[in-house]
C-alpha cells in the first residue's frame, strides 16, 4: 500500500507544479492584476481539492481491491494445503497397500506391486527394504521387477543390493 500511497503523493505533487506554474503564468500575462491573481488561485485550489478528492477515493477502491484478491489469494493457498494434505494421505495409504503386495504368496501380485512402487520413484524410498527382500524372490520376473523397481525408488539402496 505504501507504493501505492508515493505514486499518489507524486501524481498530486505533479498536479500542484502545475497549478502553481499556470497561476504564475497567468498572473504575468494579466500584468499581475492581484484581483485576477487571487480569483486563479480559488479557481486552481478547488481543483486541487477536487484532484485530492479523487485521488482519495482512488486510494479506498485500490486499498478495497487489494484486501478482495489478498482474500482470494488466501483461500486459494487454504484450499492448496487441503489438497496437498489429502493428496499427501491417499499416497501415503497407496504406500501402504502397495507395499503389502509384496507380501502376497502369488508371484503375479509381488510384480504387479514392484512394478507400481517403480512407477511412484523416490516417493515410495520408505518401502526400498520391502522391495529388496524380492531380489532373491522365487520367480525370476518377481525379482528382475524388484531390481528395477529399486532402481527407480532408492539409487543408494540399489547400489548396495549389487544393482547397477
Amino acid at each position: 500500500m505504501s507504493t501505492l500511497r508515493s505514486v499518489l503523493v507524486v501524481v498530486a505533487s505533479s498536479i500542484a507544479i502545475v497549478c502553481v506554474a499556470s497561476i504564475a503564468s497567468q498572473a504575468a500575462d494579466d500584468g499581475d492584476d492581484l484581483e485576477k491573481t487571487k480569483m486563479a488561485l480559488k479557481k486552481v485550489t478547488a481543483e486541487l481539492e477536487s484532484t485530492k478528492k479523487m485521488l482519495a477515493d482512488l486510494a479506498e477502491n485500490a486499498k478495497r481491491a487489494l484486501a478482495i484478491r489478498t482474500q482470494e489469494v488466501d483461500d486459494m493457498l487454504k484450499t492448496s494445503r487441503m489438497e496437498r494434505n489429502e493428496f499427501l494421505a491417499h499416497q501415503k495409504k497407496t504406500l501402504s497397500i502397495l507395499s503389502e503386495s509384496l507380501k502376497s504368496p502369488e508371484p503375479l501380485v509381488r510384480l504387479w506391486g514392484a512394478q507400481a512402487l517403480a512407477k511412484l520413484g523416490s516417493s515410495a524410498k520408505d518401502h526400498s527394504p520391502d522391495v529388496a527382500k524380492l531380489l532373491m524372490d522365487s520367480d525370476n520376473n518377481v525379482a528382475k521387477a524388484a531390481a528395477d523397481a529399486l532402481r527407480k525408488i532408492d539409487v543408494e539402496a540399489a547400489k548396495k543390493a549389487g544393482i547397477k
